[in-house]
Protein backbone atom coordinates (compact mmCIF):
# COMPACT_ATOMS: atom_id res chain seq x y z
CA UNK A 1 0.00 0.00 0.00
CA UNK A 2 1.30 3.41 -1.03
CA UNK A 3 0.44 6.58 0.84
CA UNK A 4 0.66 9.96 -0.91
CA UNK A 5 1.00 13.17 1.00
CA UNK A 6 0.25 16.61 -0.47
CA UNK A 7 2.92 19.13 0.07
CA UNK A 8 1.79 21.71 2.64
CA UNK A 9 2.60 24.56 0.19
CA UNK A 10 0.35 23.10 -2.53
CA UNK A 11 -2.54 22.74 -0.09
CA UNK A 12 -2.14 26.36 1.01
CA UNK A 13 -2.12 27.49 -2.64
CA UNK A 14 -5.35 25.60 -3.41
CA UNK A 15 -7.08 27.11 -0.37
CA UNK A 16 -5.89 30.63 -1.27
CA UNK A 17 -7.07 30.36 -4.87
CA UNK A 18 -10.48 29.08 -3.82
CA UNK A 19 -11.38 32.59 -2.62
CA UNK A 20 -10.24 34.37 -5.81
CA UNK A 21 -12.86 35.92 -8.04
CA UNK A 22 -15.25 36.55 -5.17
CA UNK A 23 -16.78 39.99 -5.05
CA UNK A 24 -18.87 41.70 -2.42
CA UNK A 25 -20.73 43.53 -5.24
CA UNK A 26 -24.27 42.29 -5.75
CA UNK A 27 -25.39 42.18 -9.37
CA UNK A 28 -28.94 43.41 -9.97
CA UNK A 29 -31.43 40.77 -10.94
CA UNK A 30 -34.15 41.53 -13.47
CA UNK A 31 -34.76 44.46 -15.79
CA UNK A 32 -33.78 48.05 -15.09
CA UNK A 33 -36.39 49.98 -13.12
CA UNK A 34 -38.82 51.93 -15.27
CA UNK A 35 -39.30 55.69 -15.03
CA UNK A 36 -41.83 58.25 -16.21
CA UNK A 37 -41.44 61.02 -18.79
CA UNK A 38 -43.68 64.10 -18.62
CA UNK A 39 -43.96 66.42 -21.62
CA UNK A 40 -45.65 69.78 -21.07
CA UNK A 41 -46.80 71.68 -24.16
CA UNK A 42 -47.40 75.39 -24.72
CA UNK A 43 -48.69 77.29 -27.74
CA UNK A 44 -47.78 80.98 -27.74
CA UNK A 45 -48.83 83.59 -30.30
CA UNK A 46 -46.19 84.20 -32.96
CA UNK A 47 -44.55 87.54 -33.68
CA UNK A 48 -47.74 88.83 -35.34
CA UNK A 49 -50.14 87.03 -33.00
CA UNK A 50 -50.73 84.20 -35.46
CA UNK A 51 -52.49 81.16 -34.03
CA UNK A 52 -54.76 78.56 -35.53
CA UNK A 53 -58.21 80.21 -35.72
CA UNK A 54 -60.11 77.19 -34.43
CA UNK A 55 -57.33 75.98 -32.13
CA UNK A 56 -54.94 73.05 -32.32
CA UNK A 57 -54.25 69.92 -30.30
CA UNK A 58 -50.64 68.93 -29.51
CA UNK A 59 -49.55 65.41 -30.44
CA UNK A 60 -46.52 64.00 -28.60
CA UNK A 61 -44.73 60.67 -29.14
CA UNK A 62 -41.66 59.05 -27.66
CA UNK A 63 -39.78 56.80 -30.11
CA UNK A 64 -37.22 54.31 -28.85
CA UNK A 65 -35.44 51.19 -30.03
CA UNK A 66 -38.55 49.13 -29.29
CA UNK A 67 -40.87 51.38 -31.31
CA UNK A 68 -43.22 54.26 -30.61
CA UNK A 69 -44.59 54.80 -27.10
CA UNK A 70 -47.94 56.50 -26.63
CA UNK A 71 -48.66 58.53 -23.52
CA UNK A 72 -50.54 56.81 -20.70
CA UNK A 73 -52.12 60.14 -19.85
CA UNK A 74 -52.64 62.80 -22.49
CA UNK A 75 -54.42 66.12 -22.28
CA UNK A 76 -54.04 69.46 -24.00
CA UNK A 77 -51.27 70.70 -21.68
CA UNK A 78 -49.19 67.62 -20.90
CA UNK A 79 -48.49 64.01 -21.78
CA UNK A 80 -47.18 61.42 -19.35
CA UNK A 81 -45.34 58.29 -20.44
CA UNK A 82 -45.10 55.68 -17.67
CA UNK A 83 -43.04 52.49 -17.43
CA UNK A 84 -40.30 53.85 -19.71
CA UNK A 85 -36.99 52.01 -19.55
CA UNK A 86 -33.92 54.24 -19.22
CA UNK A 87 -32.18 54.91 -22.54
CA UNK A 88 -32.13 57.15 -25.62
CA UNK A 89 -35.36 58.22 -27.26
CA UNK A 90 -36.55 60.64 -29.93
CA UNK A 91 -39.24 63.00 -28.67
CA UNK A 92 -41.53 63.94 -31.56
CA UNK A 93 -44.21 66.63 -31.42
CA UNK A 94 -46.66 68.25 -33.83
CA UNK A 95 -49.83 70.31 -33.77
CA UNK A 96 -53.12 68.94 -35.12
CA UNK A 97 -55.20 72.00 -36.13
CA UNK A 98 -58.90 71.82 -35.36
CA UNK A 99 -61.08 71.59 -38.48
CA UNK A 100 -64.29 73.43 -37.62
CA UNK A 101 -63.96 72.18 -34.05
CA UNK A 102 -61.46 70.04 -32.17
CA UNK A 103 -63.63 66.95 -32.63
CA UNK A 104 -62.21 66.81 -36.16
CA UNK A 105 -58.48 67.37 -36.56
CA UNK A 106 -56.33 68.15 -39.58
CA UNK A 107 -53.06 66.30 -40.15
CA UNK A 108 -49.96 67.05 -38.08
CA UNK A 109 -48.06 70.27 -38.80
CA UNK A 110 -45.39 72.48 -37.19
CA UNK A 111 -43.39 69.39 -36.22
CA UNK A 112 -40.18 69.06 -34.28
CA UNK A 113 -38.14 66.24 -32.80
CA UNK A 114 -35.14 65.92 -30.55
CA UNK A 115 -33.02 63.09 -29.18
CA UNK A 116 -33.38 62.82 -25.40
CA UNK A 117 -31.68 60.63 -22.85
CA UNK A 118 -33.85 59.26 -20.07
CA UNK A 119 -32.06 58.04 -16.94
CA UNK A 120 -34.60 58.86 -14.27
CA UNK A 121 -38.03 60.49 -14.08
CA UNK A 122 -37.73 63.27 -16.67
CA UNK A 123 -39.67 66.32 -17.82
CA UNK A 124 -39.54 68.24 -21.08
CA UNK A 125 -41.31 71.29 -22.50
CA UNK A 126 -42.43 71.56 -26.12
CA UNK A 127 -43.19 75.14 -27.21
CA UNK A 128 -44.81 76.44 -30.40
CA UNK A 129 -44.50 80.14 -31.27
CA UNK A 130 -47.41 80.85 -33.58
CA UNK A 131 -48.84 78.94 -36.50
CA UNK A 132 -46.43 77.87 -39.22
CA UNK A 133 -43.32 77.63 -37.03
CA UNK A 134 -41.75 74.37 -35.87
CA UNK A 135 -41.80 73.66 -32.18
CA UNK A 136 -38.83 73.52 -29.81
CA UNK A 137 -38.02 70.85 -27.23
CA UNK A 138 -36.20 71.71 -23.99
CA UNK A 139 -35.63 70.03 -20.63
CA UNK A 140 -38.06 71.29 -17.99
Amino acid sequence: MTTTYAAPGALALVLALAGCGHSDRVDPVGPAPSVSVTVRTTIDPGPHGALFTEGAVPQVRLVGPGGTLSPDQDDTDSSVFRDVLPGRYRLEAALRPCDGNCGTLDGPTDRCSQQVRVREDSSFVVTWRGAGSPCRVAPA
